[in-house]
């Protein structure tokens, strides 16, 4: 063994102050260099180990990959004194190296290498079982398959498995050991031997590494999760101190998790018998369980405060050690306010029905009374006392007949003539009226946005819901006080909840009806438009004015909201959708002709006897041959025995058998000059929709008439009418050709 100046130096220093080495002087000189090699190996391995050591620590708790594989080259490289190090990790899914990292090269020769080896060379020869392979000459192993262009040459090679309970993450080779004049030597036991241990270790901190990314991952997305979930998800101890929450529950506190952490459940959420609910969870382990709970949250920019409808789910979770307390709140404040919207939409939907089949028959018996009283009063000189009663008589038939159009308008099947209108000059026109209603003992107030935005509606019934609330205000202010009328552009950037109505986010026009008057409870604003629904004594109110408003409005595609306080007040908000163009002009309706005497022939169906008769004397009384019919059957039997020819049908469009308008479809196929006028209790486009109902839940064939395409030779009256509109009807269409 040839041993360099400085080592025998070292050696015989070491040996000179050495005890037990002090027999030297005994020794024969061919022993000396046999006892210098065995104590340069042990020095050599303990400073190998004491390397090793301070390197294994370096790698433990290392959660950068990349950053570890460099430490384990590194260190590798170090403890050989090899030239190049590399450590390739093998993707499972691939089956090759996928995360190649190479010590010894500059950049420049990566670059120039480019793409790493995949595993099948002489990588791939080196053992899985942890075994290392160490070679005199690379290039010559059976797996060698070259170096790239621009790879160094190299000689030595010591390679060895990176693997861990069974599974083998990668390899790490070492090449070109270099001796202390630089020289390239052979790898040695030792080299072997230190990389095992090497190899072992590093293994394991690879393994500790990608569990502790897939733990930082999985907690990542675990936070994520948490964070994003609709519900409120908070961990607490068995005490019930808070440990952690979500982004959920914070919200629902207007808090940050900062404020909450450490703080005793009760503290920040005083929900009554939230702290009962989970008083057994906190003494024995307990499967999941759910209750709901109320809690007023309070309002931060305002007094008073909101009720919340939570659901409390609660369970237990118990380790060796400790034992936690999960709870999720789910906020189902708007769940059940859809729910309670969607029992009141049923409810008026089912009233409206019933309210729409009582205005149809009410249209019926108002016809007959408002007639009888016309024909009667047109008999009596308006002198007569009897006149003046029957004048009497004729006003309450109006008034009658105006309640029946608040029972179409709120069971929305009043016609509606929609068309593009300005707010402010409906609110202008009522002006007078609205003066007139309000008195002088009521402060009156207008605000009304000049450049306000159209809105799509019906003029007549926007003017019926101004007068209605302007009217209930009024009435909630007997002893005088403060209206206040106000318009306004309005733009909702979020979807607005307000008292069951869900305002999408949009350009609005609000109006809004405000007064200083008596004001409500929650439990009468929440039965407000409620049909039949009134405060006031009896035989004072209807119980239909709201009812009819909120009809109008969700008609006009709107949205409707009351906020009130006992003795405050109330005031009546509601949004329309605003479009972008002019306003609709009106034109004024054409003034009805005197009513002539007539000569036609009619053929009058009607169901109902009163009317039918009734209609008969006014058309004789008049001049006109009316041809009576109880039944769409009894009218076609008539048609079939007249000789003459008939000149209009006047029908009723709802009645047993054939409706009026399948009859009328009839009625001109025989007579094809003839004309067609069409009554019912319902508007056309309803009264249209019924008859085909009853078309398809019968025998007959479809009818197809309908309101769009009704012919100059057809016509539609709405009852109730009086005897002149009928007439003037009558007229109008036996007039055209």
């Amino acid at each position: 063994m040839r041993l360099r100046t400085w080592q025998i130096r070292t050696l015989a220093s070491l040996i000179r102050d050495t005890p037990y080495l002090s027999f030297h002087r005994f020794l024969h000189p061919r022993n000396v260099a046999s006892v210098l090699s065995m104590t340069l190996d042990h020095l050599t391995r303990e400073q190998a180990l004491e390397v090793l050591v301070r390197d294994v620590r370096a790698f433990i708790g290392e959660r950068d990959l990349p950053r570890l594989l460099g430490l384990i080259i590194e260190s590798a490289r170090r403890l050989t004194s090899a030239r190049y190090a590399a450590v390739g990790l093998v993707d499972e899914a691939e089956k090759q190296i996928g995360t190649f990292i190479a010590s010894g090269l500059d950049e420049a020769t990566q670059v120039a290498i480019g793409h790493p080896p995949t595993g099948n060379g002489l990588l791939g020869a080196i053992p899985s079982d942890g075994s290392p392979l160490r070679l005199h000459e690379l290039t010559r192993h059976p797996s060698f398959r070259g170096f790239p262009s621009a790879h160094p040459p190299m000689r030595s090679f010591l390679g060895i498995a990176l693997h861990a309970h069974d599974r083998v993450f990668g390899r790490l080779y070492l090449a070109d050991k270099q001796g202390s004049d630089g020289m390239i030597i052979d790898f040695t036991q030792l080299d072997e031997a230190i990389i095992t241990l090497l190899a072992a270790h590093a293994g394991a901190a690879i393994e500790n590494c990608l569990l502790l990314q897939s733990i930082h991952r999985q907690t990542r997305e675990y936070q994520q999760t948490l964070a994003s979930l609709p519900v409120s998800v908070v961990q607490m101890t068995r005490e019930l101190v808070i440990r952690s929450v979500n982004h959920t529950f914070c919200h629902l506190l207007q808090a940050r998790d900062s404020d909450l952490i450490g703080r005793h459940l009760g503290e920040v959420l005083p929900v009554k018998d939230l702290l009962a609910f989970l008083a057994p969870f906190q003494s024995q382990p307990r499967s999941v369980a759910t209750v709901e709970l109320e809690w007023w949250v309070p309002r931060r920019d305002s007094d008073g405060a909101d009720e919340r409808l939570l659901s409390c789910s609660a369970t237990s979770v118990e380790d060796q050690d400790t034992r936690q307390i999960v709870l999720v709140i789910q906020d189902r404040t708007e769940f059940r306010n859809l729910e309670n919207q969607a029992r009141q939409s049923q409810k008026l939907e089912m009233i409206g029905t019933l309210a729409g089949g009582i205005a149809h028959d009410f249209n019926n018996i108002l016809t007959i009374i408002s007639g009888y009283s016309q024909m009667a009063s047109m008999k009596v000189p308006p002198r007569d006392p009897v006149y003046h009663d029957l004048e009497r008589i004729i006003q309450a038939t109006d008034r009658a007949s105006a309640l029946t159009q608040q029972l179409l308008a709120f069971c929305r099947a009043q016609v509606m003539q929609r068309k593009a209108l300005n707010i402010n000059q409906v609110i202008e026109q009522l002006s007078h009226m609205l003066n007139r209603i309000i008195g002088e003992d009521i402060e009156y107030a207008v605000e009304l946005e000049p450049a306000v935005n159209s809105i799509t509606a019906d003029p007549v019934q926007i003017e019926q819901v101004v007068l209605n609330l302007v009217i209930n205000a009024r009435q909630a202010m007997p002893y005088g006080g403060r209206l206040m009328l106000r318009t306004r552009n309005i733009q909702i950037p979020q979807p607005l909840y307000a008292r069951g109505e869900h305002i999408p986010a949009g350009d609005y026009v609000q109006v809004d009806i405000a007064d200083t008057g008596s004001g409500m409870s929650e439990e009468t604003m929440d039965r407000i438009f409620e049909p039949f629904f009134t405060t006031k004594e009896p035989g004072e109110g209807t119980g239909l004015g709201l009812s009819t408003v909120y009809g109008i409005v969700k008609q006009s595609q709107g949205f409707i909201v009351v906020s009130s306080a006992l003795g405050r007040g109330s005031t009546f908000t509601m949004y329309f959708p605003a479009i972008r163009r002019q306003p609709d002009r009106q034109s004024p309706p054409p003034m009805p002709a005197s009513v002539k005497p007539g000569t036609a022939t009619i053929l009058l169906v009607e169901d109902e006897y009163g009317i039918r008769v009734l209609l008969a004397d006014v058309l004789a009384f008049h001049g006109y041959t009316v041809l009576q019919a109880a039944s769409s059957s009894e009218a076609l039997a008539i048609s079939e025995r007249h000789r003459d020819p008939i000149d209009l049908l006047v029908t009723d469009v709802i009645m047993p058998g054939l409706s009026g308008w399948q009859l009328a479809e009839y009625f001109l196929a025989r007579y094809p000059a003839s004309k067609v006028l069409l009554m019912s209790g319902y508007p056309a486009e309803r009264a249209s929709r019924l008859a085909q109902e009853q078309c398809s839940a019968g025998s007959h064939s479809t009818t197809n008439l309908s309101l769009d395409n009704l012919s100059p030779q057809v016509a539609y009256i709405q009852k109730p009418f009086s005897p002149q509109a009928l007439l003037h009807q009558i007229q109008r269409l036996l007039s055209e050709t």
